[in-house]
């Protein structure tokens, strides 16, 4: 059997019960894929606030002195 599907407004409605674990998968995959959207905004905007940071603590010259400082150890 097909599943019936309506625009978004108006829902899905299945037809087969065999069908929901489908339906299932693909709502679970938004979700995922929005929580993901939306972790990974809050990553790239706390690196943001985090670069102005030093930006404005050291400038450009303390920023990277602390990039070598912190690769080589010294």
């Amino acid at each position: 059997m097909k599943t019936t599907r309506k625009t978004m407004e108006e829902g899905i409605v299945i037809t087969d019960i065999n069908q929901i674990d489908e339906v299932l998968k693909d709502e679970t995959a938004r979700v995922t894929l929005g929580i993901g959207g939306i972790v990974t905004g809050i990553i790239g905007l706390w690196a943001v606030a985090c670069l102005i940071g030093g930006l404005i603590n050291g400038g450009v010259t303390g920023i990277i002195k602390g990039y070598f400082s912190a690769i080589t150890g010294y």
